[in-house]
Parts: structure tokens; sequence; C-alpha cells
């Protein structure tokens, strides 16, 4: 009962923050400022007293209105707690929960994290062939989310590229998939033929260490069909 007071409470002062739709009707400069508004109402809650040493919650807007939640939970009420939180913000439409089951990250991991973000965004700058695409990429726990409008073409090259970095445990594709012209770009250098610019292929010759997961234990990002973002979207790394 004490959580949900304090949740309302917090979801009041938001909701003073502004109503105005986060939809095609905004200007760019209001759609910045209401994304940083969620973000920020996101952020909050992890210096929640109920929350603290049992959630930490990061967040990512792949598109108007959608909101990626990231992080780590103790326990699944929390996890749903939040999620619910999120979905009655102001200006959201579609809430993605990825926040993880597991203890909080320690600075030691969050550290190691950012490396591998830096890692990966640098891979991803030096191929010519997404010279054209602004990829956003961020990484929770050594999963790697990659975020932006994209091709479906240049998506499983991006995915591939992030799958190659070594200590990346899991690629995620988060993109909004755009038409573009066909990339020409000559690929980039491999050492086995056999490695085409897509990562989302079942023939694990593809790379060593990309692994599509069409299991039952594979967790979606998404549910829904008629969304960007699905199980074949999800794979790890070994």
């Amino acid at each position: 009962m004490k959580k949900n007071a304090i949740i309302l409470c917090l979801s009041s002062i938001f909701l003073i923050t502004g109503c105005t739709s986060i939809g095609n009707t905004s200007t760019p400069a209001q759609q910045q400022w209401q994304e940083k508004n969620i973000q920020s109402n996101i952020n909050a809650l992890n210096q929640a007293p109920q929350y603290r040493g049992k959630v930490r919650v990061t967040s990512e807007i792949t598109s108007a209105g959608h909101v990626l939640l990231l992080g780590q939970s103790v326990d699944e009420d929390n996890k749903q707690y939040i999620e619910g939180y999120v979905k009655n913000l102001p200006n959201v439409d579609t809430v993605y929960n990825q926040i993880r089951i597991s203890k909080p990250l320690s600075f030691q991991q969050i550290s190691h994290d950012i490396w591998l973000t830096t890692k990966v965004k640098s891979a991803l700058l030096s191929d010519d062939r997404l010279d054209q695409y602004n990829i956003k990429v961020t990484t929770e726990n050594r999963e790697v989310f990659l975020i932006g409008n994209i091709s479906e073409e240049a998506a499983q090259i991006a995915a591939d590229v992030a799958s190659r970095i070594e200590d990346v445990s899991k690629v995620i594709k988060a993109f909004n998939y755009v038409n573009t012209p066909t990339i020409q770009s000559k690929p980039a250098p491999s050492s086995n033929s056999n490695e085409t610019n897509s990562a989302l292929e079942k023939d694990k010759s593809i790379s060593p260490k990309v692994e599509q997961l069409n299991n039952n234990s594979a967790t979606p990002i998404i549910e829904e069909i008629d969304t960007p973002i699905d199980e074949t979207d999800v794979f790890t790394t070994q």
C-alpha cells in the first residue's frame, strides 16, 4: 500500500508537467522536450525509497510515444509496478519492458557496459555500409540494444557488426524499419567467405559468436506481431 501511495504521488507531479500528445501533431522541439520529460520521470524512480537497492531502471525512446525500459529488478513484482507506472505517464503509448530479474548492476559492471557501448559505436561508424544511418547504442549487462530508423538490410548488418565485439553477450534490435535504397558498398572484411551481412540467418556458420534465439527460453522484446521488434530480432553471442 505504501508503494502504491508513493507512485501515485509521483504521478501527480509528472502529470502537471504536460499532457499534450507526443504524436505527429507535436513539433520536433515539443517532441524532444516530451521525450526528455518521460526519461526524467523514469530516472526519478531510482531515487524512490521503495526501489532503492531493488531496482535500477533506465530508458530509451525508440519512436514517438514508444518507451524501451532497461535495467534490473530483484523481483517480478517491482518490474511490473514500474512498467504499469510508465504506461500511465503523459505522452507514453507503448512500453517495451526489457528489465531483467537480477540485482542492480555494480559500478564496475556499468563501467564495463559503457566501454562495450563505445566499442560497438566505433565498429558501426567504421562500416561504410551504415554511413547514412544514425544508430544509437546502449548496453545493459553486456546486452547491446540498437535503436534508430533504418532499413531491414542495414539493421541486419549493424546487428552482425555489434555481435562480433568481444564480450557482447546478446544483441537486440530495437529499430524502426524504413525503406531506403539497397546497400551496395563493399562488405566488411571477414575471414570466412560464408559470413554475409545478415546476423539473422539460421545457419550458425555466419559467425562463430552469433546464435539466433528461436527457442522457448528466448525472451522477445515485443510480443505483438504488428510491432517492429520481435523474437527474431534477438540473438546471443557465445
